[in-house]
């Protein structure tokens, strides 16, 4: 997926004259919850972060006017997404990277929720390694054949409880 633009606020400035540390982060979580929905994930503000790593490279300054977040998938767990996370500025000089995990949430039950098929295909098409359009992963991060008119014929995984074959 392409970079998400993100626009710079006065407030995200510090009184040295660049982006304070720790609104990176806001940065970040702005770009994600954009990312998470355009390859498919219900909700996806419905997330809590449960670790952050982030190297700070350059800083960003209130002349680059907004910044850009390109994500990519590192792992999908069962209830987890593993991001990797690149800032950079509209010049392309890369600002700082990040690897974040996040576990989808369920607001109503307030408890870790699985990611459903169709989230998954969305998150693993875009999985760090998977390549060109030609080279889809089924559900189970498997590469996928290709039936006819092109959908994706996912190879037998595992049966799901009850399921018959």
């Amino acid at each position: 997926m392409d970079h998400v633009p993100v626009p710079l606020r006065w407030v995200d400035v510090d009184a040295i004259g660049h982006v304070y540390h720790a609104t990176y982060l806001t940065l970040l979580d702005e770009a994600r919850s954009r990312f998470l929905g355009g390859v498919g994930v219900q909700d996806p503000s419905d997330h809590v972060v449960v670790r952050v790593e982030i190297d700070y490279l350059a800083p960003i300054g209130p002349g680059h006017g907004e910044v850009h977040v390109q994500h990519v998938v590192e792992r999908v767990g069962r209830t987890s997404i593993t991001l990797r996370a690149r800032i950079t500025t509209p010049d392309g000089v890369e600002r700082a990277r990040a690897r974040v995990v996040v576990v989808l949430w369920h607001l109503a039950t307030g408890r870790p929720r699985p990611l459903d098929v169709g989230e998954r295909v969305g998150l693993l098409r875009t999985q760090e390694g998977a390549g060109t359009a030609g080279e889809d992963r089924d559900p189970h991060g498997q590469p996928a054949d290709r039936g006819a008119h092109g959908a994706v014929v996912p190879a037998a995984g595992p049966a799901e409880p009850g399921a018959r074959r």
